[in-house]
């Protein structure tokens, strides 16, 4: 529930990038890196990975906030990422040199979502806060990822993963969630509200 329509939003904004395009994905681990480059083989684009962490074998090995690209990409994407960069500031301040002119950064980040990824965990950001992070950019564009009872839903499910130990009360939780959730799904969309979101897709360009 927590990653619905994230690989579709990826997979839609990669869809328009130029043949052969020069792509960078910051942050190569978990499921993100597989979707990206299916997306990016469409367009017989090339893709160069960024992580922090050697573990997870990346093209490069560096902190955003610390390297400066010899090169310029077409799009970089940073899906749910920026919430553990320790300097959110300087990392979007970095992306938008390394773009090229006309170029896109694709960004998810979350909202009222569980920390994870412990002690690696720093910041949640509104709607608003990613406009004023972003304010260098050209044609920002936000949009919510769900709705309001989806977010609770997640919350409730994500428990079981952050019970401590108490196995039975994450998985009590967990069931309820999933009982809840075609109302939750439902109430979200007859009763429109963006006060509540599990996180947000973001496509924002350099100016040309």
């Amino acid at each position: 529930m927590s990653r619905k329509g994230l690989y579709e939003f990826l997979g839609s904004s990669l869809s328009d990038i130029p043949e052969g395009a020069n792509v960078l994905n910051i942050g190569s681990g978990g499921e993100v890196e597989p979707v990206v480059r299916k997306a990016c083989g469409l367009r017989k684009a090339a893709v160069t990975s960024l992580d922090i962490s050697a573990e997870r074998e990346p093209n490069i090995v560096a902190d955003i906030c610390e390297i400066e690209f010899e090169e310029e990409f077409d799009a970089i994407v940073m899906a749910e990422v920026l919430e553990h960069v320790q300097r959110p500031h300087i990392a979007v301040e970095r992306v938008l040199a390394a773009l090229k002119p006309g170029g896109k950064l694709i960004l998810t980040v979350p909202f009222i979502f569980p920390i994870h990824d412990r002690p690696h965990d720093y910041f949640r950001y509104t709607k608003y806060g990613l406009q004023y992070l972003l304010g260098d950019y050209n044609e920002v564009k936000i949009q919510e990822k769900n709705g309001w009872g989806e977010a609770i839903v997640v919350s409730l499910a994500r428990f079981i993963n952050t019970s401590n130990g108490h196995r039975y009360m994450g998985v009590v939780a967990a069931g309820s969630a999933l009982l809840f959730y075609p109302f939750a799904a439902i109430s979200s969309r007859s009763f429109v509200n963006d006060f509540l979101t599990t996180g947000y897709f973001v496509v924002a360009r350099r100016r040309a």
